[in-house]
């Protein structure tokens, strides 16, 4: 069984290339190096986590490096980067455009700026060419990190179900708040709420938990809601509303 690198480089300074920093950071004999081209950022990076840091890709000369950068990024930083095996943190990339030495090691996590994710705890979708998913399995595996295999397509998929667990609802999240705001209501009084309603969720039966007058088919309580709203959130509140009469309707 290969050996866990002692050089690894993390290419990137955003949320989850400070995951990974953090994480390598408890792991005994790894030196981490990151590269960027936010000098600033970089810098931030030193004084946070004592680690070296770069703006030159020339530097990235190990055997292993972790792509942590936007999807829009990834055709041009990976050109530069002149590790032996190069593994890209990112959901939806096709690694066999960057050569069979690319594999995907994505963390399947919402990452904040002010939070510290423990890598241990989440689970990582893993893609690749057989010898690089070979490294890939096997390093993660001394790593102590939890990986499942996902095609391209697969990928494709579970970041779309990804974007509706957490993107869409941290968007509803925010309106909901922004409206409480603005009929001047204290947001901190749906606290009690917004915990119920996520420990309550059912993963086995998600419907099996839902309330309120869409799914009671109550016109008149929303025709009350709908007075208060402007255009593109009467709009949501509308399809939302549909949408939940559907879900109970093919349920029925």
């Amino acid at each position: 069984m290969a050996l866990l690198p002692t050089n690894i480089v993390i290419i990137g300074t955003g949320k989850v290339a400070k995951a990974f920093v953090q994480f390598f950071l408890k792991t005994k004999g790894v030196n981490i190096t990151v590269i960027g081209r936010n000098v600033k950022k970089l810098k931030d990076f030193e004084l946070c986590f004592s680690v070296n840091t770069s703006d030159d890709f020339n530097d990235s000369s190990v055997d292993w490096a972790i792509v942590a950068v936007s999807d829009d990024a990834l055709k041009e930083v990976i050109p530069k980067i002149k590790a032996r095996w190069i593994s890209l943190a990112a959901a939806t990339a096709d690694y066999r455009i960057y050569g069979p030495n690319c594999s995907i090691l994505y963390p399947l996590q919402t990452f904040a700026s002010n939070s510290d994710i423990a890598l241990e705890s989440v689970p990582f979708i893993v893609d690749g060419d057989e010898i690089a998913m070979e490294k890939v399995r096997c390093w993660t595996k001394k790593l102590s990190l939890k990986t499942q295999h996902l095609s391209l397509v697969e990928r494709e998929k579970m970041h779309l179900v990804a974007v509706f667990l957490n993107n869409f609802v941290h968007h509803l999240l925010a309106k909901g708040i922004n409206l409480a705001k603005e009929y001047q209501l204290n947001p901190a009084i749906y606290i009690a709420l917004i915990n119920e309603t996520f420990e309550r969720f059912d993963i086995n039966d998600p419907f099996s938990q839902q309330t309120g007058p869409a799914e009671r088919n109550d016109e008149i309580t929303m025709n009350t809601h709908r007075k208060y709203l402007l255009e593109a959130d009467l709009k949501l509140y509308n399809m939302l509303s549909s949408s939940i009469k559907l879900a109970k309707d093919e349920k029925l």
